[in-house]
């Protein structure tokens, strides 16, 4: 798994804030946004909106945008189970109503 990112962007920053809580190890390639990193042509081919964050996973497949790529990783844990009408441990919220909470607090 390779997580394109600009160091100092608050998006790319809870995609790293997420992979550290799960655990997940990862290649950390950094892009800079305010230099050319996005306006080449290679990166253009693997992410053609030229965006930061970029996830690839598994190998030559790529998401785009922060908030996808959360709900990516987060799915099949405990922040986003697999069955999602399951209550949250130690809670009587259901998971979909979980779930969105904690998509809203990551926007930010």
């Amino acid at each position: 798994m390779k997580l394109y990112d600009y160091v100092a962007s608050a998006n790319c920053y809870k995609v790293r804030l997420l992979l550290a809580h799960l655990g997940v190890e990862y290649e950390r390639v950094p892009v800079d946004s305010f230099g050319d990193g996005t306006l080449t042509d290679e990166y253009a081919r693997i992410n053609p909106a030229r965006t930061t964050p970029l996830l690839e996973d598994p190998p030559g497949v790529f998401l785009q945008e922060s908030n996808a790529i959360l709900l990516h990783l987060a799915r099949g844990t405990r922040l986003l189970p697999d069955d999602p009408r399951r209550p949250t441990a130690g809670s009587s919220t259901s998971r979909p109503t979980s779930c969105r909470r904690w998509e809203a607090c990551a926007s930010g």
